[in-house]
């Protein structure tokens, strides 16, 4: 996306389309863990929420936290071994470990497993 339109245009559709509708939604609401099943979801807005907007911030950090072109290339590797297959938490995280040389297990798993409000997320 930025690539395209610039950072800037991508940090502002970030903000206005992702984060600030998830704050949102924190202020009245416990979201919960994203690593769980659809029935454990109380509504669409919910899911809506915890999967796409906090999955998002999730992975918007971690690519910080990695760098982009190693994140970019873990993803690469991701999609490419998993071509037409039912992907794993497990197996994004060792495409994104065997990139980068570090082990994002914990990290990883404690974001998706984490019901405490993103405190940090930017």
């Amino acid at each position: 996306f930025e690539h395209v339109y610039g950072k800037k245009t991508g940090d502002t559709f970030y903000e206005d389309y992702i984060l600030n509708p998830y704050r949102f939604y924190e202020l009245g609401h416990t979201s919960g863990h994203i690593l769980r099943p659809l029935s454990e979801f109380s509504d669409w807005g919910e899911y809506d929420a915890v999967i796409y907007s906090r999955g998002a911030i999730v992975l918007r950090e971690l690519e910080r936290r990695v760098g982009k072109a190693k994140f970019r290339e873990a993803l690469r590797v991701y999609f490419q071994q998993n071509m037409y297959k039912n992907a794993s938490t497990q197996d994004f995280i060792e495409a994104l470990n065997r990139v980068t040389g570090t082990d994002w297990t914990d990290y990883i798993l404690n974001q998706l497993n984490s019901s405490e409000p993103l405190k940090d997320a930017a």
